[in-house]
């Protein structure tokens, strides 16, 4: 099942899907920040609808 597959069975319709980002130069600094795994989107943010 997709990610979303849910919400789709129920009749919800994607209408928007962001992948922000954090200030690089911040978490670049920290081991383990964000800024040091650029592929990989830190948070997933989705709009569906009825």
């Amino acid at each position: 099942m997709l990610f979303f597959g849910s919400y789709l069975e129920a009749g919800f319709v994607l209408d928007g899907l962001e992948e922000p980002v954090f200030d690089e130069r911040a978490e670049a600094k920290r081991p383990l920040g964000w800024g040091n795994y650029r592929e990989i989107p830190p948070v997933l943010v989705a709009r569906m609808r009825l």
